[in-house]
């Protein structure tokens, strides 16, 4: 469905729900919406999260985390431009606030919304993903500074 005149419709393939749902097609058929949730995105705990936007949402609690899943399959340092053109200090100061900026979002520490134990987490889930690129970023620079 979706508004044709617009060209915008409703990709089934990219809808995800965590309850049974059906969306007519264009030929006016009812079908079902992908409802495997579950199955991708659960912790240890088997907490069930719906992912949106790059936060998972717990599907009980409606606490807030990051969804770092995507870095999963790769490396920090092959997501880093390295400044090396005179003022790598400020370069380097622009980057480690790059690094953290993205994921300072509000949710993310509200504890109206997170509890004091996910609110830590995605504290330090946020400063660990910082330092591992910062450590890489500083064995860029020498790397660099040697050739």
């Amino acid at each position: 469905r979706g508004i044709p005149s617009l060209g915008a419709k409703i990709n089934k393939a990219k809808t995800l729900v965590n309850f049974d749902a059906k969306i007519e097609n264009a030929d006016g058929v009812m079908e079902k919406v992908n409802n495997n949730i579950q199955n991708k995105h659960t912790n240890k705990q088997h907490k069930s999260f719906f992912p949106w936007c790059g936060m998972l949402f717990d599907t009980q609690t409606c606490e807030v985390q990051v969804d770092y899943s995507r870095f999963a399959s790769t490396h920090a340092k092959d997501s880093l431009t390295i400044d090396t053109r005179g003022n790598e200090g400020v370069a380097f100061q622009k980057r480690l606030k790059g690094f953290v900026r993205p994921r300072c979002n509000a949710i993310l520490f509200d504890e109206q919304v997170n509890g004091t134990n996910v609110v830590q987490s995605n504290f330090y889930q946020m400063m660990l993903l910082c330092a591992v690129k910062t450590v890489h970023y500083v064995n860029g620079m020498e790397g660099n500074a040697r050739s």
